[in-house]
């Protein structure tokens, strides 16, 4: 259990020495707060402050001096502290007006006593940088969390005065330290996204993440500007200015813009300046609305960050508190070493970069349908609405919504009818149950001595009588499906993520409880999988609804469990593919594997050249992860002898080890991306791609992923016990 804090704010105003000085100190258990001192002159010895700059212990006690005149301050805030049994966080708030004052290493202030208060771990020293920014900083959970790391010395680094450090190192040290992160996307030199350049770089912070931990050097310009040292695509130098970094970040909406920004490059912090003080990158970011920024003040050894920083992201993934995971990652480093060279900048009033994960959601999302008599529409309307996510519910006291099912019979029998439109009166009522009426050729006039939509704030649906089918219900599938998840979109979608369950085996339950889930069983029954028709009017359909439902309500990723056949996993992985801007984390075995943008470098199938068999425009995919070698192109080989397809290249992929049901993630991306780069490569104009595969359901999900901008994708399915491939879903744009 986290240790309750008290925060003593400090508060600097003024332009010129003497400054005032004001002290709060701050139970954030009780909401309490005492002052301590207000309007107190703070006489600040810049130079005094500068002849000590070699003796951190001496600068800290002058700082102390000016701060700590009246012992009071100090004395209370840490005997209050001690009798909660609290850990204390000093917070400096410096104002604007005040602002040259960041040029002071203020992490070197020590206690009344001489103590330096940061070095030991029992204090957390913060800077509270005031913002212009209204937005609220929206915290993830735990389980969500988005993590880029980019590292980058150029080759060329000594021809510019820039040490030359060891990338693939620092990569790896800051790899293990976020392994346990639930999306982790990497940028440096033998990176598979490719290097820190400035470009790709702000590619992937236009996708958004979370934690951005950037490491590179740092330089001022002759004003104090800085300037970052990242990688062209040779690997020599490319500058990406402070302010361009800066513009960068201000240009993305609240979703998307790092919560914290961590700069291991030496003067991200300023240099001690007092002139160039307000330049420093780290309190420009800050000021700028990134709730949370770790910089450094000065020169920042190698052997420090390589200290520093991996204790630092280990907290941070163990208990989110950042100021905490400062102080801790403060203590480790000895007294005669630097510890006063990182500089925390927040506006997060928690303290916290992320939530505590989210409890389960109740799951399925659920529908009743009010009838009093069973139908065979209401059975196909019942089947719609699972195809989409919504689970038909027989009891309307356990339903997250309903569905008044009015026909002219329903309006013959007025008690039954008037009797379920109480029912659905009452659970409005009593739990806000948003309620949607299907006419189902009836008129709003006919129904309205029963109800009346409008009054009750039901939503009016009409069914289209000239369809037939399930096709004439996926509108009102669709319309349910939106009135649902919008009314529960606080409960199921919570830090832009969705838990959704996949299923095309009867009778599969999950460990986990999920927001949605697609019951599909009914579209694979006897043995027979789904035509390309149930697909293009039915399945595909449904995908768009729930794409539709679900990113208007500002999903960002889908936590997927599925038991289906892969024809289902790719289907939804292409509905909700890359353009969506949409993250997908699918549950294959214990672990997770994660989608993430292709590398067309990867070739983990080795050097796949297609065969030629003509100048049809066609090509074949022909994917083997899992079955014996050559056996899929066995299979496609009958196929292709039974069917007259205009195919003029064909491609066999298999891991260059050989297939086995032995698949880790990196490959299953690395696989992946390879797919998509040599469909890109090498489909003709005008022409489809036929895709077969054996492989894991997560792989179908990453490869589907990727087919943006490849399309159209004819896929085929190999059924359990079948002799041959089957046609199945035909992927075009959604």
């Amino acid at each position: 259990m986290a240790s309750p804090i008290i925060s003593l704010d400090l508060r600097i105003s003024g332009v010129a020495s003497p400054y005032t000085l004001a002290a709060t100190l701050r139970d954030l258990a009780s909401a309490s707060d005492i002052e301590l001192a207000g309007g107190v002159p703070l006489e600040i010895d810049t130079a005094a402050l500068l002849e000590r700059e070699t003796s951190p212990r001496e600068y800290g006690s002058l700082l102390a001096a000016a701060v700590f005149a009246s012992r009071v301050i100090w004395d209370r805030a840490e005997s209050y502290a001690a009798g909660k049994g609290a850990d204390l966080r000093l917070r400096l708030c410096i104002a604007e007006e005040a602002a040259t004052l960041h040029a002071l290493r203020w992490e070197r202030l020590c206690d009344p006593a001489g103590d330096p208060i940061a070095a030991g771990g029992r204090v957390a020293l913060l800077r509270y940088v005031p913002t212009s920014n209204p937005q609220p900083v929206l915290t993830p959970t735990a389980d969500a969390l988005r993590a880029l790391i980019a590292v980058a010395c150029p080759s060329d680094a000594p021809r510019y005065g820039l040490s030359a450090f060891d990338t693939a190192s620092e990569l790896a040290s800051a790899q293990r330290a976020l392994a346990d992160a639930p999306w982790l996307a990497a940028l440096a030199p033998d990176a598979p996204l490719g290097r820190a350049t400035p470009a790709r770089l702000n590619e992937l912070l236009r996708r958004g993440c979370d934690l951005l931990y950037l490491v590179c050097h740092g330089t001022l310009g002759a004003q104090g500007e800085p300037t970052l040292w990242l990688e062209q695509d040779d690997g020599s130098a490319a500058r990406l200015s402070g302010a361009e970094l800066i513009r960068q970040l201000a240009a993305l909406d609240e979703a998307r813009r790092p919560l914290m920004v961590i700069l291991a490059a030496c003067h991200s912090a300023g240099s001690g300046d007092p002139v160039a003080a307000t330049a420093a990158l780290g309190v420009q970011l800050a000021r700028a609305g990134v709730p949370a920024v770790i910089a450094m003040q000065g020169l920042a050894p190698v052997d420090l960050i390589a200290r520093f920083m991996p204790v630092v992201l280990r907290e941070l993934l163990q208990h989110c508190a950042i100021d905490r995971a400062v102080a801790v990652a403060r203590a480790d480093l000895p007294l005669d070493d630097a510890w006063w060279l990182p500089v925390l900048y927040t506006r997060v009033e928690s303290g916290r970069l992320c939530d505590d994960p989210l409890p389960p959601p109740p799951a399925p999302l659920s529908i009743h349908i009010s009838s009093e008599a069973p139908r065979s529409q209401v059975a196909a309307l019942g089947q719609a609405l699972a195809m989409r996510g919504l689970i038909l519910q027989p009891d309307l006291s356990q339903a997250d919504g309903a569905l008044l099912h009015a026909t002219a019979d329903d309006l013959d029998d007025e008690r039954g009818f008037e009797a379920a439109v109480e029912k659905l009166r009452h659970a409005r009522r009593e739990r806000s149950l948003p309620v949607i009426v299907l006419r189902d050729g009836v008129t709003r006039r006919a129904l309205r001595p029963f109800v009346n939509p409008a009054d009750l704030g039901w939503v009016d649906v009409e069914r289209d009588l000239t369809a037939q089918g399930t096709a004439g219900l996926g509108a009102v599938a669709a319309e349910a499906l939106r009135q649902i998840v919008g009314s529960q979109a606080t409960l199921r979608i919570r830090a832009g993520r969705a838990a959704l369950g996949l299923r095309s085996f009867a009778g599969v339950t999950f460990d986990s409880p999920q927001a949605l889930l697609l019951a599909w069983e009914s579209a694979y029954q006897d043995g027979r999988y789904p035509d390309p028709e149930v697909w293009r009017t039915q399945l595909l359909p449904a995908l768009a609804d729930l794409r539709q439902a679900l990113k208007a309500h500002g999903l960002r990723q889908i936590d997927l469990t599925g038991r289906a056949r892969l024809g289902a996993g790719l289907a939804l992985g292409y509905a909700f593919r890359e353009v969506t801007e949409t993250v997908i984390r699918v549950k294959q075995g214990p672990g997770w594997w994660r989608t993430v943008p292709h590398d067309a470098r990867l070739a983990p199938c080795g050097d796949v050249q297609p065969q030629i068999l003509g100048e049809g425009a066609d090509l074949t995919v022909e994917l083997n992860v899992n079955r014996d070698p050559g056996e899929v192109s066995a299979f496609v080989n009958a196929y292709l002898r039974d069917h007259a397809l205009p195919v003029g290249q064909r491609l066999r992929l298999e891991p260059t080890g050989g297939p086995s049901a032995q698949i880790s993630e990196r490959d299953a991306q690395a696989i992946a991306a390879q797919v998509r780069t040599l469909i890109q490569r090498h489909r003709r104009p005008g022409g489809e791609t036929h895709l077969f595969m054996s492989a894991p359901l997560g792989m179908a999900v990453l490869i589907g992923w990727h087919l943006n901008a490849l399309t159209p994708v004819q896929y085929y399915e190999l059924p359990e016990g079948g002799k041959g491939y089957e046609p199945a879903c035909r992927l075009v744009t959604l």
